[in-house]
Order: C-alpha cells, then structure tokens, then sequence
C-alpha cells in the first residue's frame, strides 16, 4: 500500500470536487466553459 498514491488519489479527489462545487455554484455557461478549458489546460 503506497501512501504517496494515495496522497495522489486525495488531492485529485479534492480537485474534482472544487471544480464540482464551482460548477454547481456557477449558472453562467461562459464561466463554465472557462473553468473546463482551464482544468484541461492544468492537466496537460
């Protein structure tokens, strides 16, 4: 059992739900389009 991969899985976790809240609190499409691009831009 790695602690490092799990330390990994957390903080993606985390990450997913930051972006799952602001997109949950954001009604406005253009907002959320630029949060996607940004998202897929950080994980390339």
């Amino acid at each position: 059992m790695s602690g490092v991969r799990e330390a990994k899985q957390r903080v993606l976790f985390h990450q997913v739900n930051l972006v799952r809240n602001f997109a949950m609190e954001c009604n406005n499409s253009r907002q959320w389009t630029a949060a996607v691009n940004t998202l897929k831009f950080l994980t390339n």
